[in-house]
């Protein structure tokens, strides 16, 4: 056998380990991915039930014993984040993102709350030509409620709605004067 020969039969060698790595590792990989993707379907259908049917999915990330999952909700412009257990497949935490505020509990559940649109109109119709000027759905230890503010000339209003009756439970109205200056009306509400 010749030295060409012998470099040439190295080189082959050499090519079939290599291809041989490469087929074990894709084969690797083609598992993992399958593994990963029938994961990520059954947490999907475990996350699907406390997010609205109108939200769709985003991402999914593993961290520290748990799968969080983004979804996001175009006709509420809302972000949900699921977090499920990974060893018991349970959901431990849903967040709704709304208006840039992470939400959670009660806030979290659009089930039998009026909307923000809704919540809107209740401001507009007691105080007719006004703009609102932001609102934000928030929750305290009783139940969530709508807070915001509008502005009508040259007064400010600062409220709140009870986001599940659509009742105003604040009211209280401050004057801008050109100067930009606040000025609180003494608490009154009107």
């Amino acid at each position: 056998m010749n030295i060409k020969t012998t470099v040439i039969n190295n080189k082959k060698k050499i090519l079939t380990a290599g291809l041989a790595i490469l087929v074990t590792a894709a084969a690797v990989f083609g598992t993992m991915t399958i593994v990963k993707a029938s994961t990520s379907s059954s947490m999907k259908k475990i996350a699907q039930t406390k997010v609205p049917s109108t939200a769709a999915f985003k991402d999914i990330d593993s961290e520290h014993g748990s799968y969080e999952l983004e979804y996001y909700d175009k006709t509420n412009n809302e972000s949900y984040d699921v977090t499920i257990n990974k060893k018991t497949k349970k959901v431990t935490s849903v967040e709704r993102d709304y208006s840039g505020t992470k939400k959670t509990g009660a806030a979290a559940s659009n089930k039998g709350l009026i909307t923000e649109k809704k919540a809107e109109s209740i401001v507009l119709k007691s105080l007719s030509g006004a703009t609102v000027t932001d609102m934000e759905l928030e929750s305290s230890s009783t139940a969530p409620y709508y807070e915001g503010s509008a502005t009508l000339g040259t007064t400010e209003y600062e409220f709140e709605i009870d986001a599940a009756s659509g009742k105003i439970t604040k009211w209280d109205k401050d004057s801008v004067d050109h100067d930009g200056e606040d000025h609180d009306d003494g608490g009154h509400d009107d």
